[in-house]
């Protein structure tokens, strides 16, 4: 294979998911009897590199089953209602098959979700995988999802060239060093801006000219 790997992170990156994400957390913390979170606190909880988010979304230590069930439950009819494909997205997508670029998603969005958004926004088509939590043991920024995707393509990084992950958050950045492959920060979404010694892309079709420079 000598076609480059291209392995794309999701929320906030193929899709802007921030309203159903805070609408289902705000539906879970209702039930609680907590006020309602605003989408912009919510995407700068997930994007930060310390914070503790069951503390933020839900007030307790760690994730409760009860919790995590009202989430998911409410998630699974919300996920599609206001979430959108950025703009340049698909015509991105779109010049890296011709160009015989592999394209595949790894999220740690749950499976499940991940499947149906990237269905119902119309980017099926464009990916050979998606990787979800479901399919692994640990998340971003372990490596066990990019391993996974790897796997399935049968790469040897003796003979075909370095993959690349495009993704916003210091997740999507931290497992591309852990899996030796390379990051393309994605700061048209939910991160807004760059990190200090990482390539970025200000848009979609940044991409293109990136991978072709590489």
């Amino acid at each position: 294979m000598s076609s480059k790997i291209v392995i794309f992170d999701m929320d906030g990156t193929l899709v802007d998911s921030s309203y159903d994400i805070t609408a289902s957390i705000n539906f879970v913390r209702r039930k609680k009897g907590l006020p309602n979170l605003e989408a912009t606190t919510v995407i700068k909880a997930i994007n930060s590199k310390e914070t503790k988010l069951s503390q933020i979304f839900y007030e307790t230590k760690e994730y409760e089953k009860k919790d995590k069930e009202l989430f998911e439950n409410h998630y699974w009819d919300q996920c599609i209602q206001n979430t959108v494909v950025y703009p340049e997205i698909k015509e991105t997508l779109q010049e890296l098959k011709l160009m015989d670029f592999k394209l595949s998603v790894a999220t740690n969005a749950a499976t499940i979700f991940a499947k149906k958004i990237i269905k119902t926004t119309g980017l099926s088509h464009y990916f050979d995988f998606v990787i979800g939590s479901c399919d692994v043991k640990e998340t971003k920024p372990n490596p066990e999802m990019i391993y996974k995707i790897l796997m399935r393509y049968k790469f040897n990084k003796d003979t075909h060239k370095t993959p690349f992950i495009v993704g916003d958050s210091h997740k999507d950045i931290a497992v591309a060093k852990n899996a030796g492959i390379e990051p393309i920060h994605a700061i048209w979404g939910f991160a807004k801006e760059g990190l200090d010694g990482f390539v970025s892309a200000s848009s979609p079709k940044e991409i293109i000219k990136i991978l072709e420079s590489k």
